[in-house]
């Protein structure tokens, strides 16, 4: 074995991704390879691994990982996984969601049009109906199921209430602004120095 053994393997079951912008690493696994859509961005410093499938139109930002080793991942098209989010064993999302920094799904179902705030932490085996709203900082518990529509803050997490009109119109604001990035970013990023 080369000192380099271990890198080696790595490096072989790379797979050369190219997305409008560039060319990202993205890893097989045990023969599992990534599937995304041709409209999606993810950024080069992202982690792809496995047994994941991001759908169409998607934003992944840097920093954020996607480990589909411990069962499949799905993204729904149009969602974004903003900076430092992680995924990982059986998580679904749905479409139109829009995790902000460092959100965290762990084993865990999102119906579509759903927010998860900074920080927010989505735990085993809980579901998040469609069109709510998840707090920065919130601790959603394993096995929560939290109905539609819904405001949810605090650790552990909690309905405070059906989500506001006002917070739904951030909420498509900010989602509207992150699904301009896919394109823009093919675009307009470049590596310099």
């Amino acid at each position: 074995m080369t000192p380099f053994g271990s890198d080696v393997r790595i490096l072989k079951s790379r797979v050369r991704y190219s997305t409008p912008g560039g060319t990202v690493a993205i890893y097989e696994f045990e023969g599992m390879r990534p599937k995304i859509g041709a409209s999606t961005y993810v950024h080069p410093s992202a982690e792809v691994i496995g047994d994941v499938t991001i759908g169409e139109d998607c934003f992944i930002a840097p920093f954020a990982s996607l480990r589909g080793d411990l069962g499949g991942i799905t993204v729904g098209d149009g969602t974004n996984l903003q900076e430092g989010c992680v995924l990982h064993g059986v998580t679904v999302l749905g479409k139109n969601n829009h995790l902000t920094h460092h959100a965290i799904v762990h084993v865990a179902t999102t119906g579509d049009n759903v927010m998860l705030g900074m920080g927010a932490i989505v735990m085993d085996f809980a579901e998040i109906g469609e069109g709510c709203i998840i707090g920065a900082g919130a601790l959603v518990l394993p096995g929560t199921k939290i109905p539609p529509g819904k405001t949810v803050v605090g650790a552990p997490a909690r309905v405070i209430g059906d989500v506001s009109e006002r917070a739904r119109q951030d909420y498509l604001a900010g989602l509207g602004h992150y699904q301009t990035f896919p394109r823009r970013y093919a675009l307009g990023l470049k590596q310099i120095g």
